[in-house]
């Protein structure tokens, strides 16, 4: 008796071991699954992305830790003071959807970029802002490093992105 006692706590070990094996392969099955049917937003499906040109303004250094609505407004209210704002971009991560830490915005009168640029190395939010004209930051052309999802993958390797400028 003390040896079919053994031979079955064998087997159920085994059975065990098989059984456990099988529910990691069918999680790591499910998570591959959900993966490839994940649906995430992306950042280029909003409005305030087409628009990029010859005087889009590029700003750096802003709390990137907000929404990206609260960044999008306090941005405006920033730059309110240089003139109108017609646009404010804020690229994002498509797949967490948090801020890329830079942001594009167009003034309603071109002409008063020069005030726009001139607030370059001030402060909001207790942040130091870096400004300058989009065209002559690498972010105009394309992200470096930039996962994104596929539609970001397309769009920056794209001849119809890069005329953008």
């Amino acid at each position: 008796m003390t040896k079919s006692i053994k031979e079955l706590s064998e087997a159920m070990k085994i059975l065990q071991e098989v059984l456990l094996t099988k529910v990691d392969l069918l999680e790591v099955s499910l998570k591959k699954e959900i993966a490839k049917n994940e649906k995430f937003l992306c950042c280029f499906d909003c409005e305030e992305a087409k628009g990029n040109n010859s005087k889009t303004i590029f700003v750096k250094g802003f709390n990137n830790a907000k929404p990206r609505d609260e960044i999008k407004h306090e941005l405006r209210n920033f730059f309110r003071s240089c003139g109108g704002v017609e646009r404010v971009f804020v690229p994002t991560e498509c797949k967490t959807g948090v801020p890329l830490g830079f942001a594009f915005l167009d003034l309603i009168n071109e002409e008063e970029n020069d005030k726009a640029l001139d607030l370059n190395g001030s402060y909001m939010g207790g942040r130091k802002l870096k400004v300058k004209m989009a065209k002559h930051r690498d972010e105009f052309h394309g992200f470096p490093d930039f996962g994104g999802c596929d539609r970001c993958l397309w769009t920056h390797n794209s001849p119809s992105y890069m005329s953008w400028n």
